[in-house]
This record gives C-alpha cells, structure tokens and sequence, in this order.
C-alpha cells in the first residue's frame, strides 16, 4: 500500500503564503539589510528596525509563531505540520557528525 504524502489544500495553501512572503518581504529585506546592489548594509538600529519590520509584517500576514499556541499569538501547529511549509532542501550528502 502507497503512503499518501500530498499536502491537505490548508496545508498547501499555507506553504503558498510563506513562499509569497519569502519572495516579496524576507529576500529583498535581507538584501537591503546586508547591503546588496547598491545600499550600504544597516547597522545598528536601522537593522534592528529593519528585521523589527519584518516580523510584525509576518504577524500581520498570520505566519508568525507556527510552533507557538494561538492565544500566545503563533499560529498553534502540530510540530508534524512545520516541515511542510519550509522551502525544500536536498537532503545532506553525509549524516550529521561524519
């Protein structure tokens, strides 16, 4: 018997808006707070302010917390639920400590 491993559509959906935010608000914040192109990068409390901006966006948008209860004001996920939402990576060439 197959093991089904397809996203539930809240699931799916969920991992949509973090990747929409990671494309529009955390790259491009990243880049102006490391200085990319043609910005210096910020230091001090304009990077505080920066990174500041950046999660209160994430709170607004409802993903900020997802391992933390909603009456804590995360988004109150199952720890199974979390790996679905970040990007994919490959998996490492060697296990951890060879």
């Amino acid at each position: 018997m197959a093991i089904d491993f397809s996203l539930t559509p809240e699931l799916e959906a969920i991992r949509a808006r973090v990747r929409t935010f990671v494309n529009d608000v955390i790259r491009p914040g990243g880049e102006i707070i490391d200085g990319k192109g043609d910005n210096e990068a910020l230091t001090g409390e304009d990077r505080l302010k920066a990174l500041i901006g950046m999660r209160k966006q994430a709170r607004a948008e409802g993903l900020w917390l997802p391992h933390m209860p909603e009456e804590w004001g995360g988004m109150g996920w199952a720890t199974s639920s979390w790996p679905w939402c970040r990007p994919r990576r490959h998996a490492p060439t060697t296990a951890r400590g060879s």
